[in-house]
């Protein structure tokens, strides 16, 4: 098993476009490669920390426009690995809290 702890303070405002968002993307995309590398050695993988993501309009207090919530590269990139997109991860919060 790898434990993995990630804390991100790089908090993305609505306001910042995509390229800025790109930025930020660096660091997880890297994340992602380690965890997959992982999971490759037939490791359990668990990731704790705080992404400062919120992939899913109910994991924000002011989604505003669902268009634009939806297409920044941060939640994309956070989208495409959970389980449920094709992906090898879970948000357990989620999970058990489906509308909370």
């Amino acid at each position: 098993m790898t434990l993995l702890r990630c804390t991100d303070s790089a908090v993305l405002s609505p306001q910042i476009d995509n390229d800025d968002a790109c930025q930020h993307c660096c660091p997880v995309q890297a994340l992602q490669c380690r965890m997959e590398a992982c999971l490759a050695a037939g490791r359990a993988v668990i990731l704790v920390g705080d992404l400062n993501i919120c992939p899913q309009p109910i994991d924000s207090c002011d989604p505003g426009d669902l268009g634009k919530f939806r297409d920044r590269a941060d939640k994309k990139w956070l989208s495409a690995v959970m389980k449920q997109n094709g992906g090898y991860f879970v948000d357990l919060f989620r999970h058990f809290y489906p509308t909370r």
